[in-house]
């Protein structure tokens, strides 16, 4: 990461230090779209902020959530 990334876009940063994520996760979202023909990486994208709140919730701050939230439904 560029050492002028704190300080030009801390949101991101902080989005970064929160990720985590597995290769189950990633194959989870493969399969859904294995199994949905004509799902684009779009539609994966959405069932997983749909289906795992849990899990990205962590990942970004309370107000951002909630504005995913209102966008997915």
């Amino acid at each position: 990461m560029h050492k002028d990334m704190t300080e030009k876009a801390p949101e991101i940063v902080e989005f970064l230090k929160n990720y985590k994520t597995s290769s189950a996760l990633t194959s989870e979202a493969l399969a859904y779209m294995q199994n949905n023909e004509g799902a684009t990486t779009e539609d994966a994208a959405k069932w997983f902020l749909q289906n795992h709140e849990e899990i990205w919730t962590k990942w970004v701050s309370k107000d951002i959530a909630e504005k995913v939230k209102a966008a997915i439904k």
